[in-house]
């Protein structure tokens, strides 16, 4: 019997219970390691670890401790730096206006009560205004728009007035929306999931810019996989099992409206890559 080790960040943002969520992936694991037993040399039994903290699944893969694992894109190129028989295998594509796609996008986005209008007017008032990001480990609300108002010179935190951590990108969008920053940052359905609290949130809540990102990465390391289990084997796995709509519709409970899975390679991270950089980040500023 081959077992490969399965981990999830506990990352429970997405609007369910952590109980949920765990029935979710174990669902998808078991069909994943049905299908690898009937396409391999032998029983594959995928053990599906607890939740993990975004650092303590980083430090488990890199140890080798697992060979499969839901990740985040900013911990992804991190743990890739560190090991690079990390790559991504999927990412979820979703479907929005009848197209499939394997991106969303980051947002700034603003109150309108706040006067800014572009982030020309931000950039010429220093001191004035507030921003609210949602976590540090977060791609689109933290790592990219961070980094695009580090090229136009905006230093992400020294520029404002106050910086803040909400906790999520749902929190920092109440804060903009409350008033209680001016400047908020997440991917571009944050704004519509607070209508759904507060009628008029489209209304008064703006996007200044926006910019796209690959979805969540399903990652495999290859060091500690079984002569019998290759990469390729366990990609094409993935992509055919959340083919069945019962595992599809599961998995949306942890990716939301994910409509399937598809191939992508190191270089579709390359956003993130550049913004790490551009950064000057180290792991410990943000997994740690």
């Amino acid at each position: 019997m081959t077992i490969l080790n399965l981990t999830y960040y506990n990352d429970f943002y997405q609007g369910s219970s952590p109980s949920k969520i765990r029935t979710t992936i174990n669902l998808f694991s078991k069909k994943l390691a049905v299908w690898l037993s009937e396409n391999s040399t032998g029983t594959v039994l995928i053990n599906v670890r607890d939740g993990m903290t975004v650092l303590e699944q980083y430090d488990d893969i890199c140890n080798d401790h697992s060979q499969i694992a839901l990740m985040k894109p900013v911990e992804y190129i991190f743990a890739h730096k560190k090991n690079n028989h990390i790559i991504p295998a999927c990412a979820a594509y979703r479907s929005e206006n009848s197209k499939k796609d394997t991106y969303y996008f980051s947002q700034i986005y603003v109150n309108k009560e706040s006067g800014i209008k572009s982030l020309s007017d931000l950039k010429k008032n220093p001191g004035k205004f507030r921003i609210a990001y949602g976590n540090r480990f977060s791609t689109s609300s933290f790592l990219i728009p961070a980094a695009h108002l580090k090229r136009l010179n905006i230093h992400p935190f020294l520029h404002f007035k106050k910086s803040i951590f909400a906790g999520c990108q749902n929190l920092a969008a109440k804060a903009v929306y409350l008033g209680e920053a001016d400047i908020g940052t997440g991917h571009e359905a944050v704004i519509k999931s607070l209508g759904e609290t507060y009628a008029d949130a489209e209304d008064k809540l703006v996007q200044l810019h926006r910019e796209k990102i690959y979805t969540d990465p399903l990652v495999i390391n290859k060091i500690p996989l079984p002569e019998s289990i290759s990469f390729n084997l366990i990609q094409k796995g993935l992509i055919e099992v959340v083919k069945d709509p019962e595992i599809r519709k599961s998995l949306s409970i942890f990716w939301r409206g994910m409509q399937g899975l598809s191939p992508v390679s190191h270089h579709s991270y390359q956003t993130v890559e550049s913004a790490i950089n551009d950064m000057h980040l180290k792991e410990n500023d943000i997994l740690y």
